[in-house]
């Protein structure tokens, strides 16, 4: 098949979308953070990227789904694309939990010798405690964002991410400023809005995709599990390595007073968000 510019530019717009609301869910808690306090904000901007940082394991795997159910899509082998799906969620849903007890038990230890101020600290734990919940949700998206990427249907990705950006503001500005939970609420909004997209592509999946075409049967092969992983192993250090080191490079290092903490770690942020330049 032939695609003409409009097919591939209707095709890949909401891939743009759907990646970019990662960033517009941190772009809009420090927006909102920014009224509360300079400690709220530096703590938001630390957080942030901590989280982005874990949350590259998994867009690193979905790279390399997408890249398997695009193959069996190509071939017209439509059964296998929707094993080949149920491989990476399941493993994805593992990654999510791990890595969410993991914040749980190891990060404060790592943060404790990383952030001087003992406010921010407390701060970018608060957050962390919250957002990581968001992990549950935003690694099987990632699964199936990789799928419906693989068999072109991506017209759902737009709606995904505006519906993600609709729950996230107002709930921010309820639970940061009406019910007073500051830094939590903005966790707390965040969190809810990836669940948000979340349900609207699972929905969407369900309703309207043939489940029967493209084999949508959740069934565990070991065998079809450990090629995806080769496959995706190396777009997962790639992906997070990218992160990784500007949380130590720019985040940690000679900081001694909140505000010049703040100031840094915000210019950071919205650098790394909008350019990807370290």
């Amino acid at each position: 098949m032939n695609y003409t510019y409009k097919q591939i530019w209707l095709i890949n717009f909401p891939v743009m979308m759907s990646i970019l609301m990662e960033q517009l869910i941190n772009i809009t808690d420090a927006v909102f953070l920014g009224h509360v306090g300079e400690i709220e904000l530096g703590a938001s901007a630390i957080a942030g990227i901590y989280y982005l940082a874990i949350y590259m394991l998994g867009f690193g795997f979905s790279i390399g789904l997408q890249v398997m159910v695009a193959r069996r899509n190509g071939e017209q082998d439509y059964k296998e694309t929707g094993k080949t799906f149920f491989q990476g969620l399941f493993f994805l849903l593992g990654l999510a939990i791990f890595l969410y007890l993991l914040i749980h038990t190891v990060s404060p230890f790592i943060l404790k010798k990383l952030i001087v101020s003992s406010d921010i600290y407390r701060a970018v734990i608060l957050y962390l405690d919250w957002r990581s919940f968001g992990l549950l949700f935003s690694f099987p998206f990632l699964a199936i964002r990789s799928f419906l990427v693989g068999i072109t249907h991506t017209k759902a990705l737009s709606w995904a991410a505006a519906i993600a950006v609709l729950i996230n503001i107002p709930l921010n500005f309820y639970l940061i400023f009406t019910r007073e939970l500051g830094i939590s609420g903005a966790a707390i909004a965040s969190s809810l809005a990836e669940m948000g997209s979340f349900m609207m592509l699972f929905f969407y999946m369900w309703i309207r995709l043939d489940k029967e075409k493209y084999g949508l049967r959740p069934v565990y092969n070991g065998n079809l599990l450990i090629k995806v992983l080769k496959l995706s192993i190396w777009s997962m250090l790639h992906a997070f390595i990218s992160v990784a080191p500007c949380i130590v490079k720019k985040y940690f290092q000679n900081e001694r007073d909140t505000e010049g903490l703040f100031k840094k770690q915000s210019y950071v942020l919205f650098r790394k968000q909008y350019s990807g330049i370290d």
